[in-house]
């Protein structure tokens, strides 16, 4: 038996903030006022707070164009990320017939979120999109101890080994911790105009609301229901009271002053963990010396488990929008398990191969 404890790190230079290319230098800066926001009567009041409006001009076709009202894509590497975890191992060689391996990570892998990176890089930075915190692996194989030289049945004949010996069990057993995603709050569009909880809820980073200096907003996640047939969700948490005015408290939530992004952190809160199990048989058998055959029976996700994703409807990480029958609820898997977006059911597979 060997046991291993490792501490790794890993820095990266020069990547993209978050996990797609491009990001826009030309976003524009927090009000400080309402009357910065872009009305009939204003409206320039978002271009104007841009870092390129107005700073070039040129003319085309016998008028003069003023650069820039628009967004402007940088496909410049300008961020950095870095990897720290704990990793440990254990493992059994063959002993009567019987092998174990065993392996926990306790990682984080922290990058930068794009929304607001050209003006304020630390309010995007928190652990990245496809960070599992844990993980969970144990496998294991057995020779069961049947047939001819074993510790049942160790003198038996020919035909009786065929039928009790080479049989051979293997396991392996997954969990991991879920997915990150950022809580965001319902009246954010009356405070900023950066992220106003926007329709895409993977660019809805920077509608946060602030963390009570008691509160936790992790503990405010406490993992996934029992699966509602009749809205096919499943309720990960339940929203609080709106936070009608800035500085309002709602559970160990507040409302963030006026053009700021609340403190609650990119991507604080976590999706509900996964467990998979996996099974597989084999009987092994001698044709003669130096032709062998196997018999195989394999069984994946045996306890059928669905891999759930995280919130991801219109205002479904809303931590106040009480009202909505979306906030708070899964109503989707995770894709990068499940492959093609269907759920990962469990699969039986039969088959059989010669050794010659």
């Amino acid at each position: 038996m060997s046991f291993t404890i490792a501490d790794v790190g890993n820095i990266g230079e020069r990547v993209y903030p978050s996990e797609t290319e491009g990001y826009d230098v030309n976003r524009n800066v927090l009000p400080t006022s309402p009357s910065q926001f872009a009305s009939t009567t204003n409206p320039n009041g978002l271009n104007e707070r841009r870092p390129y409006y107005n700073r070039f001009s040129s003319f085309y076709d016998g008028a003069t164009q003023v650069c820039c009202s628009q967004d402007i894509n940088s496909l410049a590497p300008a961020a950095r990320e870095h990897y720290n975890a704990l990793q440990t191992t254990v493992e059994q060689r063959f002993t009567h017939g019987f092998q174990l391996l065993a392996n926990y990570t306790w990682s984080r892998a922290i990058n930068y979120g794009s929304t607001y990176f050209a003006i304020d890089p630390a309010v995007e930075k928190g652990p990245s999109d496809t960070n599992r915190d844990q993980l969970f692996v144990l496998s294991g194989i057995y020779k069961l101890p049947f047939g001819k030289g074993e510790m049942i049945g160790g003198s038996s004949g020919r035909l009786v080994n065929d039928f009790i010996g080479g049989w051979q069990l293997a396991g392996t057993t997954t969990w991991e911790g879920g997915l990150p995603f950022t809580p965001t709050y319902a009246e954010c569009g009356s405070d900023q105009d950066v992220d106003s909880n926007s329709a895409t809820p993977s660019t809805s980073s920077d509608c946060r609301p602030d963390i009570t200096g008691a509160g936790s907003a992790k503990g405010f996640v406490h993992g996934a229901s029992q699966y509602n047939p009749i809205t096919h969700s499943q309720t990960i948490f339940t929203p609080v009271a709106a936070l009608t005015t800035n500085g309002a408290v709602s559970g160990p939530f507040v409302r963030p002053a006026f053009g700021t992004i609340g403190d609650v952190g990119r991507n604080s809160l976590r999706g509900p963990s996964d467990y998979f199990a996996d099974a597989s048989l084999f009987k092994n058998f001698d044709i003669t010396k130096s032709v062998k055959a196997q018999f195989q029976f394999q069984a994946f996700n045996v306890f059928n488990h669905v891999p759930l994703g995280v919130p991801n409807a219109t205002d479904a990480r809303c931590i106040d929008c009480a009202t909505s029958t979306e906030a708070g609820q899964i109503t989707n898997v995770d894709i990068a398990i499940s492959g093609s977006g269907l759920p990962y059911m469990r699969q039986l597979q039969f088959g059989a191969k010669f050794v010659f």
